[in-house]
């Protein structure tokens, strides 16, 4: 019966997607430490202020979690009496310099980033020490400010009380979960093609699996929030650009066009129905002759039914074609098997090389 083999489909993706949130589970315990400062320096010609001080097991690369040196950053702004250019923003980042040191000397500055808009009095900056010891995670902190065009300092302690919280893996982004869920279906549909097995969907979806990961790609990329609107409806409007172009149509995997036509001849045969396999095409009740439009490429044949506006029929032979594609002969290699299987892998990559669970 046709439906084994979807089963077969959804048992697989079902079991990887498992094993992927059963290993994120356990390996992605993120602990944060969080302690707000709010002091403000004032220097000869700006006001810094120092806004909070963050701990963290994750470095953001790769997965990698340290429990023992842990990522510190000190956030903050650099404000103005006046309005900045881009050239003005650059010369204050390169003048400004913040250090964080702990009891024992140790400096942790050692990178950092500054974020402002053009014409802006202030300056957002993060300092940040990738080689922070927990076991000086009570420690007082130094934070010294240097104005190095004016040759003058100033410097703040403070004793950190840490609001300690823990992200787990379902805490994460709801990008991630969908990204995990495309890879396990990759994974598992390219599985099951690999086997030989033959499968027939709507061409929709078998054309979204793909474009989903353009839109992955994009979301990826374009991170501002006035996006999101826009990508949502810009979504929305090309999943019904190729609903236009897909209704009607069925994508048929591992069997090739001569083996379609066999298989729509035998059951037009069975249910009475004249079939022409020079035209492709079928006669209706009203006498009228419907074609039947078939592309076959690399195993992959597709079907589309448009002409036949019976949707009865129409569906009655998509689903005689579900039951007979099982009885048929597996096929022993499936290069399109091979590249959802590729896809899967390049998606679970993604996740790890954005570190988007982290």
């Amino acid at each position: 019966m046709w439906k084994k083999n979807w089963v077969k489909v959804i048992f697989a993706v079902l079991i990887i997607w498992v094993i992927f949130v059963g290993y994120y589970y356990v390996q992605h315990r993120i602990m944060i430490w969080q302690y707000t400062i709010n002091q403000e320096m004032d220097l000869k010609d700006v006001k810094v202020k120092i806004e909070e001080v963050i701990l963290e097991n994750n470095n953001g690369r790769f997965y990698k979690y340290n429990n023992e040196l842990l990522l510190l950053r000190l956030k903050g702004r650099i404000i103005t009496n006046k309005s900045l250019s881009n050239s003005d923003a650059n010369v204050m980042r390169k003048n400004i310099d913040i250090e964080v040191i702990d009891e024992v000397g140790a400096n942790h500055s050692s990178g950092g980033r500054c974020q402002y808009e053009d014409g802006s009095n202030i300056v957002s900056f993060e300092v940040r020490g990738n080689l922070f010891p927990i076991d000086r995670i009570n420690n007082e902190l130094t934070i010294i400010v240097k104005d190095k065009m004016n040759n003058f300092s100033d410097e703040i302690k403070v004793k950190p009380e840490y609001n300690k919280k823990t992200h787990r893996f379902f805490s994460r982004n709801l990008m991630g979960m969908f990204i995990l869920s495309l890879a396990s279906l990759c994974l598992g549909f390219g599985g099951v093609l690999l086997t030989g097995e033959k499968l027939i969907i709507q061409t929709l979806i078998e054309r979204l699996i793909p474009i989903s990961g353009v839109w992955i790609f994009f979301a990826l990329i374009i991170k501002e929030d006035g996006w999101k609107f826009e990508m949502v409806i810009m979504i929305i409007a090309f999943i019904l650009l190729i609903y236009l172009f897909t209704r009607g149509k069925s994508t048929v995997f591992n069997i090739d066009e001569e083996n379609i036509l066999l298989l729509l001849q035998e059951i037009c045969v069975d249910k009475g129905i004249e079939f022409d396999t020079r035209t492709f095409s079928v006669k209706m009740s009203n006498g009228e002759r419907k074609e039947i439009d078939i592309n076959s490429t690399a195993m992959i044949t597709e079907i589309n039914f448009k002409r036949i506006q019976d949707k009865k029929l129409r569906s009655e032979i998509v689903n005689e074609i579900k039951l007979r594609l099982d009885g048929m002969e597996k096929k022993k290699f499936s290069y399109t098997g091979l590249f959802y299987m590729g896809m899967g892998v390049i998606w679970i990559w993604v996740i790890h090389k954005a570190n988007i669970f982290g």
